[in-house]
């Protein structure tokens, strides 16, 4: 994890460095999105547990589950409450 994030660190300095001030926004731009995606994804698998743990369906909260809810959005959703469901 520590080699992973070394690498993205420096990656962006190089990036930064290098870049124009325009593609470096579009570059921070693109990030923050997803990143926010990627929050949010956990805070809807949380509620999604919460919801439905009340009825005896649980949502599992991984990294797993919170990319394909980043990724895909909706049809993410859908997926993963119905593998809840039927599995």
């Amino acid at each position: 994890m520590k080699v992973a994030f070394f690498l993205v660190l420096v990656g962006m300095i190089l990036v930064g460095i290098l870049a124009n001030r325009s593609f470096m926004k579009k570059l921070i731009s693109i990030f923050s999105v997803y990143w926010f995606r990627f929050a949010f994804s956990f805070f809807v698998l949380f509620l999604l547990n919460v919801g439905l743990g009340f009825v005896g369906i649980f949502v599992p909260i991984n990294i797993a589950s919170a990319v394909v809810l980043t990724v895909l959005g909706f049809p993410g959703f859908v997926m993963v409450i119905s593998l809840a469901i039927f599995l």
